[in-house]
């Protein structure tokens, strides 16, 4: 589908799987715009890399469309925060074209549930005919949905660093040397239940991770890129010494694009890390219930008896 985006927009977001690829729409469509205003209610080092201005919330969905006075309203969809479901009914209501982005493929319907009712937007755009089908069988109107791949990923595929590996590192306070680099970037997936519905979530499947790489020795430099929904009290306690915890405000694209591995469940950052061709390994542990990626092509399936044999064979 292409979007026939033209006159004001306002774009609203909290989440950064939601954050990332409206701010690449919007920043393709900053000169045919003839107003844009961003808004959100959470702030992340990746916004300096769209040179786009983005506002905190602070007034009302009501009175910021009513003031900024949009032909289309753009969301994203999160599940920590109640904002753009805000706007979306608001939106409904005065009339405004509403457009709202699944960067996913998992709790389809439940993004649009505020406070018990269904809140649906104009159009729901899906990144491909498999979140599309997972749509129509979570009950969506089918003519409501349409077909929009992640803006996100064009802008990913050319990206490249500004510092070079030894600096970027360095600024991290880590002197890589020969070292190889993998970083594990788990879904927090305790946040909704992940035990019950997917068999394991990030603590469990960290103290394997943990007991598996005991074996691997110094040349190999683990980090943890923690999600910016995780609850940290819940996965310290998971996490063995030999794994370095990466500040929040890390570069993301730098940290995939300079390390050798890249390993979590079903996130985004896998597929970021396919697109810039960085090897994954999906580290789903023995008994999961539920994979969101089994019809796709990104990374090779680990558990805790294969994830050191496969790091060893990727790091030759």
């Amino acid at each position: 589908m292409t979007l026939n985006l033209r006159g004001r927009g306002l774009f609203v977001f909290s989440d950064p799987g939601g954050a990332k690829p409206l701010l690449a729409l919007a920043k393709s469509l900053e000169n045919s715009l003839d107003f844009c205003k961003i808004i959100s209610d959470r702030i992340y080092p990746f916004f300096k890399d769209f040179n786009l201005v983005v506002s905190e919330s602070a007034l009302p969905a009501k009175i910021e469309l009513q003031t900024a006075q949009p032909d289309f309203l753009f969301v994203g969809t999160s599940y920590t925060s109640d904002i753009e479901l805000s706007y979306v009914k608001e939106a409904n209501r005065l009339g405004i074209t509403s457009f709202a982005f699944v960067d996913h493929w998992t709790s389809l319907k439940e993004r649009f549930i505020l406070n018990g009712e269904l809140i649906y937007p104009t159009v729901i755009l899906v990144v491909d005919i498999i979140a599309k089908n997972k749509a129509l069988e979570a009950g969506i109107p089918e003519d409501i949905i349409e077909i929009f791949p992640n803006p996100y990923h064009n802008y990913i595929r050319n990206w490249e660093p500004v510092y070079t590996k030894n600096d970027f590192f360095l600024r991290l306070g880590l002197n890589i040397k020969e070292k190889k680099i993998i970083t594990y970037a788990p879904d927090p997936l305790s946040n909704i239940n992940g035990e019950l519905e997917y068999g394991f979530d990030e603590i469990s499947s960290t103290l394997t991770l943990c007991e598996s790489i005991k074996s691997l020795n110094e040349n190999y430099l683990f980090l943890l890129k923690l999600h910016p929904n995780q609850k940290n009290n819940k996965i310290q306690k998971s996490i063995s010494s030999q794994i370095f915890i990466l500040p929040n405000d890390v570069d993301t694209n730098s940290l995939i694009y300079y390390s050798d591995v890249i390993i979590g469940f079903f996130s985004n950052f896998l597929i970021e890390a396919d697109l810039m061709h960085t090897p994954v390994l999906r580290y789903l542990i023995e008994g999961v219930k539920k994979d969101p990626f089994l019809d796709m092509n990104i990374g090779k399936i680990v558990n805790q008896n294969t994830l050191v044999q496969e790091i060893k064979l990727i790091c030759l």
